[in-house]
């Protein structure tokens, strides 16, 4: 690349005019051109450089003439993006964030941010989303989501695709981005978005952290199986249709666990309760995938639901989802008698009026 004059400490600057090798070529002879006001490459001069698979060394000889230097860059080709990033902190842009209730009543967009690598890691989360998003989250008009998923580590750079929510359509505006795994977080090569409110989100992604240590509280007492009708809630139908997908954690006096048993209809605060159509797994079986039942009327199964379980040693967690239809709620028991209870650090506490 052209290297004007005044770079480089303000002397007359020398540029490689051609490419570097790569590591099968071994070493090669290439031209420096040192820029000259009317002429780019008036002065020039031969070296020999090779690539040694991770940097390049080059031979290179005294420069022949006053006020000539040797140019540098950085290389990203050569850099690992999972050591040189720039870091992201912005808790705004988890998909919790509905309108602007995160930034104070300013909408945020990504059309300023610079072409090159970043990482994303704040308490909003640290993980592009890789489920549809709808409009008007992420402090953003247009959330941006992963249409696919992630790479392995073994995966390298991968070049994957960035939709933008606009209303109903879910993929309104289309960005190539390139990503990477570096085992305990993901790095982004992330371009401008364009105008109007475009935004990149952000959620905690599970399988880069422990959702043991890595959830969200719901310390909801009118969650519990006692709560019959909207006797615990002030009268009023609860439901949640607008809980954002994650980890959460039951700690209340109305329960800590999701009933492994049939919860009857207008129980839980809810109209439609719902209750775990199968057993809780135990430590050694990790993250376990379960169906969540909810009972409409006589119908002990209107809804179900899929979710993930995991056994802390001493309480569960949950990977939950909005549910399926109106006033229709996750259930709590009391922990059995195989969990006594121990003390607990919360850490985040959601109610019903934040968790949209």
């Amino acid at each position: 690349m052209v290297v004007s004059e005044g770079h480089c400490s303000r002397m007359i600057p020398g540029w490689l005019n051609g490419t570097h090798p790569s590591v099968g070529e071994g070493e090669v002879t290439r031209t420096i051109c040192f820029t000259q006001v009317e002429n780019n490459c008036s002065q020039n001069q031969e070296i020999r450089v090779k690539n040694c698979s991770g940097y390049f060394v080059y031979r290179l000889k005294p420069t022949p003439w006053d006020h000539t230097v040797y140019c540098t860059a950085a290389d990203s080709t050569l850099s690992d993006p999972c050591q040189t990033h720039t870091v992201l902190d912005q808790p705004w842009r988890k998909t919790g964030c509905s309108k602007t209730k995160c930034t104070g009543g300013q909408w945020k967009f990504d059309s300023n941010l610079v072409d090159k690598w970043y990482r994303f890691s704040s308490s909003g989360a640290w993980k592009i989303p890789e489920t549809v998003v709808r409009g008007h989250r992420c402090s953003g008009k247009k959330p941006g989501w992963l249409n696919g998923p992630h790479p392995n580590v073994g995966e390298g750079e991968v070049t994957k695709t960035v939709c933008f929510t606009k209303d109903k359509n879910t993929c309104h505006w289309k960005q190539e981005i390139r990503v990477k795994n570096c085992t305990r977080f993901f790095v982004y090569q992330l371009k401008p978005t364009p105008c109007c409110k475009y935004v990149y989100c952000t959620v905690i992604d599970s399988a880069l952290s422990d959702p043991c240590e890595t959830y969200i509280d719901l310390d909801q007492p009118w969650r519990s199986t006692n709560c019959s009708h909207t006797q615990c809630s002030g009268g009023q139908w609860m439901d949640d249709g607008n809980l954002e997908v994650g980890w959460y954690r039951f700690n209340s006096s109305g329960g800590r666990m999701i009933p492994e048993t049939v919860v009857h209809g207008h129980r839980c605060s809810g109209e439609n309760p719902g209750w775990l159509n199968g057993s809780h797994p135990s430590v050694g079986e990790q993250e376990v995938h379960r169906n969540v039942c909810f009972s409409s009327g006589e119908n002990t199964c209107s809804w179900s639901l899929e979710i993930k379980v995991k056994n802390c040693t001493g309480y569960f967690v949950y990977w939950l989802k909005p549910t399926p239809a109106n006033h229709t709620v996750y259930c709590t028991v009391p922990v059995d008698r195989r969990f006594p209870r121990r003390p607990f650090v919360v850490i985040a506490a959601l109610g019903r009026n934040q968790a949209g």
